[in-house]
């Protein structure tokens, strides 16, 4: 089994998730992500997601789960080449959900920090 396809498959077994009140961030084609994210004391407690149904963007999603940064500005650290490598097989023309993914966690991070 593929890594891709082990992170799908663990992905489909989570309670699938409400897309929160904020706005995902949206492909060109219309995929679209949004992160969830809970801290205490400056550490992630919570790291939750909702995506449209595409194999690959559902492994980038559960990877970055998976990566489990600790606080914020690890996860800000986080990039799509990094993710990519850990999970290997992605077929260049799918790389895309890989950065889609990233910067839904990103968008989420910051819009926490502007709502304190």
């Amino acid at each position: 089994m593929s890594r891709v396809s082990t992170l799908l498959d663990r992905a489909l077994r989570r309670p699938r998730l409400p897309f929160p009140t904020r706005q995902p961030v949206v492909a060109a084609d219309g995929a679209r992500v949004c992160f969830h994210i809970e801290a205490d004391q400056g550490r992630l407690s919570a790291l939750e997601y909702r995506c449209t149904t595409c194999a690959t963007l559902v492994a980038a999603c559960e990877a970055i789960v998976e990566a489990g940064p600790a606080t914020a500005e690890e996860a800000l650290t986080l990039s799509a080449d990094d993710l990519l490598a850990r999970v290997g097989g992605v077929p260049a023309e799918r790389h895309g959900r890989f950065h889609l993914a990233v910067d839904a966690l990103r968008a989420a991070i910051l819009d926490g920090r502007r709502a304190r």
